[in-house]
């Protein structure tokens, strides 16, 4: 197995709101989860993360101005999931926010309206 971080990390300020397969090399703080992130389709390089990963409304939104507004995608880095209990706030953890899904009905906040 790899390790997440070497060498290991043991100050909690330096590693906040992670979810690892492996945190042997970190700080025992509540807000490092350990678990799989359920990717879309890793092994074809897509890392989204699906309805039910670990790494959902996993972290709170970033107080610092400075901090990405923007996903990978180009899409609003915080989307909070109404179906998911927040474990620490609104933000995904990872590259990606998963982003709500487009019904038909929906016309006005799944063509890309929002986000101009």
């Amino acid at each position: 197995m790899r390790e997440t971080v070497s060498p290991a990390i043991t100050d909690s300020h330096n590693a906040a709101y992670v979810l690892t397969n492996d945190r042997s090399t970190l700080p025992n703080a509540i807000y490092i989860t350990e678990g799989e992130p359920t990717f879309r389709d890793a092994a074809n390089g897509d890392y989204h993360l699906t309805l039910t990963s670990l790494g959902v409304d996993s972290a709170p939104a970033a107080s610092d101005p400075n901090s990405p507004k923007l996903d990978f995608d180009g899409k609003p880095r915080v989307h909070d999931e109404a179906s998911i209990p927040n474990q620490f706030g609104p933000m995904d953890l990872g590259a990606y926010e998963l982003q709500p899904s487009c019904g038909q009905a929906d016309t006005v906040y799944c063509n890309g309206f929002e986000f101009q």
